[in-house]
């Protein structure tokens, strides 16, 4: 599989209370993030040994990269060209939220060569968009998408959200529904994380809201898989449906362990069996640049461990896990040396096994980290790793 690049633009109009991706509400620092941005294209290039690397995908995530202009995403794309051993049409992705971007920018980005536009919506209902304290409504979410379309994008995207606090069945099929209004090709369903660190979390702990029980998640859960499967979306990873064909490209990269480089403050990279992290904080990301070192807060190479770990994990999220691969890869016979518990899966209706993999059912999707940490104990335990 070919690599991925990714661009990290952490600026955001509002920083989300529940999100704990790095992102800062200082927009004055963009200009000059854009410069340290092409510093570290070239020292990407420079340092390490890309030359092998083909890339046929490009995403900008955030923060809110629709912040970008036109101009500044068109600096950037034309330093990817002309550094990096870019496949004719890769895929373009950058991540829009409503309110910072209308029609006109939906056609200079086109015109940038941007050919896949992923809008984060996360609710047509505004109380839930209150509640999750996103700078748009409904209406204006609905305008966005329009504005891509309009704008002649075909390739289009949507993020949605669940399991909010006291969300019901009927909240999340009103959304669902509107979204079936468009001409969509892709729609990320994202369950409400109550992560340490972030405002959501404090109110948790301080009893301000209450987080859904398990069993409502996954009820919820299930029904949107059902629902997106009636709408021809197919389910291609945990949070990921698609129409046929029309997955994310660059999303692939990271559940088949195809190397990615990242790029900007926090951006992780995957190449040659090391993983590393640049640092979350765009000051310290700037001064290290400016003395031309390299901007990681870690680089670490896999262990045999590791990999195993990572091929289980990463191969259940998405289409399944490769039974030959795995044996091939790792010298173990999956299916043999752990058939009880696989056995006691499959009775639970949890994974599906045919001749060629292990895959997660709609009911094994909605515990798939508990699964794959079972997976995983059974095999460090057989292997004594």
């Amino acid at each position: 599989m070919n690599a991925g690049l990714y661009i990290h633009i952490p600026f955001c109009v509002r920083k989300c209370f529940y999100c704990d991706f790095y992102s800062i509400e200082n927009r004055q620092l963009l200009d000059e993030y854009i410069k340290y941005i092409l510093i570290e294209i070239e020292q990407k290039v420079n340092n390490y040994q890309l030359d092998s690397l083909v890339f046929d995908s490009i995403y900008f995530g955030g923060g809110t990269p629709s912040l970008l202009s036109p101009m500044q995403l068109d600096k950037i794309l034309n330093s990817l060209h002309k550094r990096f051993n870019i496949l004719e049409n890769p895929e373009i992705t950058i991540e829009c939220n409503p309110g910072t971007v209308d029609e006109g920018k939906f056609i200079a980005y086109k015109s940038a060569s941007v050919n896949r536009i992923s809008i984060g919506v996360q609710s047509f209902l505004n109380y839930e968009l209150n509640f999750l304290k996103r700078i748009h409504n409904s209406q204006q979410a609905k305008e966005t998408i329009i504005s891509a379309l309009e704008a002649g994008f075909e390739n289009v995207s949507i993020d949605l959200m669940f399991a909010l606090p006291n969300q019901k069945v009927e909240d999340v099929l009103y959304s669902l529904e509107e979204a079936h209004k468009f001409p969509l090709n892709h729609i990320s369903y994202y369950s409400l994380i109550y992560e340490e660190g972030t405002p959501l979390y404090d109110d948790l702990k301080n009893e301000k809201v209450s987080q859904l029980t398990d069993d409502e998640e996954s009820n919820l859960y299930l029904e949107i898989i059902y629902n997106l499967e009636k709408y021809n979306f197919k389910q291609y990873e945990v949070s990921n449906f698609a129409k046929v064909n029309m997955q994310c490209k660059h999303n692939l990269k990271y559940w088949y362990k195809a190397p990615y480089i990242g790029l900007g403050c926090s951006a992780h990279s995957f190449y040659d069996n090391f993983r590393f992290k640049n640092v979350s904080d765009v000051n310290i990301y700037f001064d290290l640049l400016s003395k031309n070192q390299d901007p990681l807060i870690f680089s670490e190479e896999l262990t045999q461990r590791d990999k195993i770990m990572e091929t289980v994990y990463l191969s259940l999220r998405a289409d399944g896990l490769i039974l030959e691969k795995f044996a091939r890869e790792f010298i173990f016979d999956i299916l043999f040396e752990l058939r009880d518990t696989l056995f006691s899966l499959l009775l639970g209706g949890f994974i599906s096994i045919d001749e060629t993999k292990i895959k997660l059912t709609p009911k094994g999707y909605s515990v798939c980290d508990e699964i794959c940490l079972r997976i995983i104990k059974d095999i460090e335990k057989t292997m004594r790793l």
